[in-house]
Parts: structure tokens; C-alpha cells; sequence
């Protein structure tokens, strides 16, 4: 509230400021204007600092435009300078020079429209208006707090966050719709690098795996001096206003993040979400690297699923030497490119999202990677293909969120009943018997494929008696031929490989048998297999 005033305007060449005053017009011409601590002035029009010192431990109300082309002097006394913007009409805040307050308040309702750098040390407060930053720098230092954002009060461009810290929320909108960014556990080599979100719109987006539709609005990224950067764990999204065409639940926002505006958007997992279908949030499960997000719809139905290859199972389980051995933590596919144009779609560099670490963490278990077709008749076609991990138990679970969901989503696929076809890089095709009753609410009970009632022309081999477990049949690596048969082309690349002593993650390594290298195991069960000519059941 402005104290009350009579409309003057007062020119200072120097002076000290105690107590409450007021004045119409502030104008300081180059001397030295020191405002005391718990010192209150209000300004119904504007504060010009010409020239000189403008230094301040107290509060300044300014009832227009706020212009600095001398020295704003933040002290860090025992007050904390506080500027207050409170006109109601569109004004500006003018910095020449990169200043630093120690609390900026934001009332009245006007948009404030910056011009030059400005950084807050303390407090940003957003009561009422908008500070339009398209042609300046806001900054809120490190250890700075953010109160405040709404509808009528947000930042209107990009705004900026120095350093580490365990909660970040940039309070960005755009268009009269409050569009908030929050970043959680922000870690960096030290704090020297910045982070800055803006909230735009508009483009023409790419629908990437997990994601049936895109929201309009989205959020880009920029870091300063990224190699004191290291990542953060959460990225939370308000979907409020920025809700993609489709959804019948809150459940199906997740976020979605892309290289560009108008790039490929990939799914981070099922989002954690909290609100109503029209306003609430929703955050990642997967790494939020890239430097463009947008809320995506993830319609998809799920499914519970187990299955086991035979190669990889002994014991009642099967092996992971390749999650061991790091063969599926270090695919790395930091080129665009490479994420979508790999030529073998069921190994896990086909569509792999690089991590803040450089390398996707596959779940614990991990066995390898298969993936699933849904089909509404056992002869098809495919109405839609996902990848999804197989742990060593047999389960199948979410693979862009590295396990964290124990079911695995269709995006595309609307609630009904369907054929799953699995598939593995060098086990023969299976698929369920019976149509699977699917829908948008995670199930509780698998549809078990190690059961040889469960599967489709019982295309599936014993490899335990009791209790009895079914499996994929093993020794189909070369899949190339196009013949969906275990024959002398698999048997071949098995002897190439093992003469060569090869070792690595190999279509050829046939039998997971506690190692990585294709040796006389994988040869004898190969051999076998070819002696024995199967072919998948699967039409």
C-alpha cells in the first residue's frame, strides 16, 4: 500500500533516506541516495537513478517504472533491500548495468517488462502481475526463495536459477496461464552454472515412443557452464492449461522430453501424478536430460506378462551376466540419430534415451530386452509394438522407466482384448493363446507364458518338470533369413563366432550360461536345435 502522497517530483543530487517518505517522481541526478535500514519509501511514479548511487536497505515502493542507468548498491546489512512494483498499467523495470536486489515484489497487477539483467538474492514474490522478461535477464541467486504464481502473477519468458539445490521452481507461464517448472535434487560439481526454463508454445512435435499426444504449450531448457552440471532427479510439469488432446484420467499425463521444439518426443515412464484431469502435476521417472519438455498422454493400456527364454534359464531362473557385465548399462545412443535408426529394433541401443550419467541404468535384474506386439486375431497384423525388460524371474516391466512399473503400456491401444506376440533377438516368436483382456488400470495377475496352456500352437519347449516351466525357444539368431525357424543359417554364425573367440553382447550367444563369450555351449544347444528344425507357432 503506498503511503499517501502528494503528486510532486523531487530531484536529489545526495541525501540520506530515514523513516517513511513519499514523493511522486524520484529522480536521482549522481549524487548518493542511501535509503536506511527500515526506511519505507513510496513512489507513486517513477524511480529514475540517472547517475550516481542509489543504495538501499529498506523498501522502495515505485508506482511506475523503475530506471536504473547509474548504481543500484544491494548492501547485505541487517536489512534486506526490497523494491516493490505496484502499478497496475504495463511499466518497466530498466537495469544498464547487471544489478543484483535483495527482494523483488511483484504487485498491482501490471505486467512488469525488464530490460537488462537483473538478479534477486533473497526473495522473488509474485503477488499480482506478470514481469515479461523477452528482453532481459531475471535471475534468482542460489540460495534465493520463490513465493508465490498464479494466473495473474508469473514470469512471462525465461527466467534463470543459479546453482545447486534440493528444490528449484521457475514460476514461467505464458498467455495469461501459469506454466510452473520444478526441479528437485539438483547436483553439480560445484555451484558455478545456471540453469534457465521458459515457457513457450506452438510447433509441430514428433510422437516418440509411450507418447499418443503432446500439449501445445512447452518448456525449454539452457545451462550455463554445463560442465558443473550433473543433472536433477525430478522434473515436475504443471499440466494446468497445458493438458494434451485425449485424456479421460490425470493418471495417463506423463512428461515427455525431445532435443528440439519440434523433435521426437520421448516418454520419461509413468509419471507420478497428482490433481484432476484438468489441473494438477505431473513428474518424470525416466532422466530428464534433454533441453525440450512437453506433457504428453500415455493412453495406453497395460499389461502383466511372464515369459522365459531358454537359453538364459537354469535353476528357476535365468541368468544375468549381461546386466552383470554392464552389456546393457553402457548402450549409449547420445546421437539423435542413432536412437531411431539402429537396424535391429530388439537390441536396446535401438531405442535407448541417453542418461544424465551417460549411460541408461537397466533394472537389477535385468535379463535382456524383448518386445511385445498387440494383435486382435492370432494372424494379425501388429497394431503395436513396444520394448519392454524381461528380469531374470520372468516378469516383463516398463522399459523407458528402467523397471519402476512391474507392467508394461501400450500407448496406442484402447481397452479390449488382444493376441501379445513376444519377440527376442535370438529366441523364436511366442505368443498368448487366448485374447488378453486389457485396459488403462495396471492388472494384478500376469498372463503366464511359461504355462503351455497359455500359449498359442504350444510353441514353447520344457525346461523344468516340476514345476513345469515353458519356455521361448532358443537358437533363432539369424533372423535376417526371414524363416522363424531354428536351422543351419543360426548353426553357422554360432561356429563363426565361436572359432573367433568372440565375446560380447552377440545374437550368438545363444546359451546365457554365466558369461558373455560364444563358446561350446552356445554351439551344443545351437547344434540341438538345428537337429530338431523348430519353427515358431506364431502366424
Amino acid at each position: 500500500m503506498l503511503l499517501p502522497t502528494k503528486k510532486l517530483l523531487l530531484v536529489l543530487l545526495g541525501s540520506v533516506v530515514y523513516g517513511s517518505v513519499a514523493h511522486g517522481q524520484f529522480v536521482n541526478n549522481g549524487g548518493l541516495v542511501f535509503v536506511k535500514n527500515k526506511t519505507t519509501v513510496a513512489i507513486n511514479g517513477s524511480l529514475i537513478n540517472k547517475a550516481g548511487i542509489l543504495a538501499n536497505e529498506g523498501r522502495i515502493f515505485v508506482g511506475d517504472s523503475l530506471k536504473n542507468y547509474g548504481n543500484y548498491r544491494h548492501l547485505n546489512g541487517v536489512g534486506i533491500d526490497t523494491i516493490v512494483m505496484t502499478s497496475s498499467s504495463p511499466t518497466g523495470i530498466l537495469m544498464a548495468a547487471a544489478d543484483t536486489v535483495g527482494a523483488l515484489h511483484i504487485q498491482g497487477g501490471g505486467q512488469k517488462t525488464l530490460s537488462g539483467n537483473l538478479s534477486v538474492n533473497k526473495s522473488l514474490i509474485l503477488q499480482n502481475g506478470l514481469v515479461n522478461t523477452s528482453a532481459g535477464i531475471l535471475t534468482v541467486q542460489k540460495n534465493g526463495q520463490i513465493y508465490g504464481g498464479d494466473n495473474t502473477a508469473y514470469v512471462d519468458g525465461p527466467m534463470t536459477y543459479l546453482g545447486q539445490g534440493v528444490v528449484r521452481r521457475f514460476p514461467v507461464g505464458i498467455g495469461g496461464q501459469y506454466h510452473p517448472v520444478i526441479l528437485k535434487t539438483v547436483a553439480g560439481t560445484n555451484d558455478n552454472f545456471a540453469i534457465t526454463f521458459e515457457a513457450k508454445s506452438g510447433g509441430t512435435p514428433v510422437l516418440g515412443e509411450s507418447v499418443a499426444d503432446l500439449s501445445n504449450i512447452y518448456w525449454e531448457r539452457s545451462i550455463s557452464n554445463p560442465s558443473n552440471f550433473s543433472g536433477y532427479d525430478s522434473l515436475v510439469l504443471s499440466y494446468a492449461g497445458a493438458t494434451p488432446a485425449g485424456a479421460t484420467s490425470p493418471e495417463q499425463y506423463i512428461v515427455a522430453q525431445s532435443t528440439s521444439q519440434d523433435g521426437v518426443y520421448q516418454g520419461l515412464g509413468s509419471g507420478f501424478v497428482s490433481g484432476t484431469l484438468a489441473s494438477g502435476f505431473t513428474r518424470n521417472f525416466f532422466d530428464p536430460i534433454q533441453t525440450h519438455y512437453r506433457v504428453g498422454r500415455n493412453n495406453g493400456v497395460k499389461l502383466k506378462l511372464r515369459v522365459v527364454l531358454q537359453g538364459a534359464y537354469a535353476a528357476g531362473a535365468m541368468d544375468v551376466s549381461l546386466k552383470n557385465g554392464n552389456y546393457l548399462n553402457n548402450f549409449q545412443a547420445n546421437n539423435a540419430a542413432t536412437v531411431y535408426t539402429m537396424p535391429n529394433p530388439l537390441k536396446p541401443i535401438a531405442k535407448m534415451l541417453p542418461s544424465k550419467t551417460g549411460a541408461y541404468l537397466a533394472p537389477t535384474y535385468a535379463v535382456d530386452v524383448i518386445q511385445i506386439s498387440a494383435r486382435a486375431t492370432p494372424e494379425g497384423p501388429d497394431l503395436e509394438t513396444i520394448t519392454a525388460w524381461l528380469l531374470a524371474d520372468g516378469s516383463v516391466v516398463d522399459y523407458l522407466s528402467g523397471g519402476l512399473m512391474d507392467y508394461v503400456t501400450f500407448p496406442n491401444l484402447t481397452n479390449g482384448s488382444y493376441h501379445f506376440v513376444v519377440r527376442h533377438r535370438n529366441h523364436l516368436d511366442i505368443m498368448t493363446d487366448d485374447l488378453v483382456s486389457v485396459s488403462t488400470t495396471p492388472p494384478s495377475v500376469s498372463y503366464d507364458l511359461t504355462d503351455i496352456a497359455n500359449v498359442y500352437g504350444s510353441g514353447a519347449l520344457l525346461v523344468n518338470s516340476s514345476p513345469a516351466v515353458y519356455a521361448m525357444i532358443a537358437g533363432d539368431n539369424y533372423k535376417a533369413d526371414g524363416m522363424d525357424e531354428t536351422n543351419g543359417n543360426d548353426l553357422f554364425r554360432v561356429n563363426t563366432d565361436q572359432d573367433a573367440l568372440s565375446v560380447g553382447y552377440l545374437d550368438t550367444n545363444v546359451k546365457f550360461d554365466n558369461d558373455v563369450a560364444v563358446n561350446a555351449s552356445d554351439y551344443t544347444l545351437s547344434s540341438d536345435q538345428n537337429d530338431n528344425l523348430y519353427f515358431s507357432t506364431v502366424p
